[in-house]
C-alpha cells in the first residue's frame, strides 16, 4: 500500500469554478468506465472474505451469507425490520425489481468526502478513490442508487448535478424503487 497525494474533494469543491467541477467529473467518468470493464473477481455478489453485501441507510446492514444472484440480492434489500404496518407495501415493492443487471465493480459510496484530488498547474486532478469499505461486485445500478444515497440538498451543495452518469450511467427507475424500499425497511 502507498499513500496517495491530495485532500479529500469535499474540502475543495465549494471553491471549485464549474470547469473544473466538469473536469473532476469528466476525471470520474473516465476511472469509473474502467473499473467497470473490469471482470468481476468471482462468481459472488458483495465485497470481502468471504463475501458479503452491504447496504448502508440509516446505519449498515450486511448479507449474512454470500450471494450468487440478483434475486438473492434483491430479497435482502427487502429483508430488513419493516417498519410497522410497511409489510403489505414490501410485497407491492419486490415484483418491481429487475433481476437482469449485470455485475460489475462497484465503489458503493461515490461521494466528495470519498475522492482526493489536488489543484495543479490551475488545474484540478483527482489522485483516487478512498473508502472502499462498503466496495465490491453489485447489480450495475448500484453505484448510481448509492451516490444519491447521502445527497440531500442542504449539505451537498451542487454535487448531484456534476455526477459522473458516463461512468456509472443513469438508473432512474432503480433509485425510485430504492426510495421506496427506504420507506419501507429500516
Amino acid at each position: 500500500m502507498r499513500r496517495i497525494d491530495g485532500c479529500s474533494l469535499d474540502k475543495l469543491w465549494p471553491d471549485l469554478a464549474d470547469v473544473e467541477k466538469c473536469s473532476v467529473r469528466d476525471q470520474l467518468d473516465f476511472i469509473l468506465e474502467k473499473l467497470r470493464l473490469l471482470p468481476a473477481p468471482d462468481q459472488y455478489l458483495g465485497g470481502g472474505s468471504p463475501p458479503q453485501c452491504v447496504d448502508c441507510r440509516m446505519w449498515k446492514r450486511t448479507s449474512p451469507l454470500w450471494m450468487e444472484s440478483e434475486t438473492q440480492f434483491n430479497e435482502f434489500l427487502l429483508s430488513g425490520n419493516c417498519r410497522s404496518g410497511m409489510e403489505p407495501y414490501v410485497n407491492f415493492i419486490r415484483p418491481m425489481l429487475r433481476e437482469n443487471h449485470r455485475f460489475v465493480l462497484t465503489h458503493g459510496d461515490l461521494h466528495p468526502r470519498n475522492i482526493l484530488a489536488v489543484k495543479d498547474g490551475g488545474g484540478i486532478r483527482v489522485t483516487g478513490l478512498i473508502d472502499w469499505e462498503v466496495g465490491g461486485v453489485y447489480p450495475e445500478y448500484w453505484e448510481f442508487v448509492k451516490s444519491l444515497n447521502t445527497v440531500r440538498p442542504i449539505r451537498s451543495g451542487d454535487w448531484p448535478f456534476y455526477l459522473p452518469l458516463k461512468g456509472i450511467g443513469r438508473y432512474f427507475e432503480e433509485y425510485a424503487i430504492d426510495c421506496l424500499i427506504d420507506n419501507c425497511v429500516t
